[in-house]
């Protein structure tokens, strides 16, 4: 995930950081979007984030460094 996201410095207190911001709204809608897609609890709202930046990542070709 951090590739996608461009290898930011403080990459897991950023994340920690978005998902408890906004009374977490972030954390909701990861959720939320579980919910619509018929995935069981045991699904994390990390897993869920990890899928979803993981499927907007550029692929074919693609090589993170």
């Amino acid at each position: 995930m951090r590739c996608a996201l461009g290898h930011p410095p403080s990459f897991w207190t950023d994340l920690r950081t978005a998902l408890r911001e906004d009374d977490e709204a972030l954390h909701h809608r990861l959720l939320g979007l579980r919910e619509s897609a018929g995935l069981p609890e045991s699904v994390s709202a990390l897993r869920v984030a990890d899928v979803a930046v993981w499927t907007a990542h550029p692929a074919p070709g693609h090589r993170c460094p």
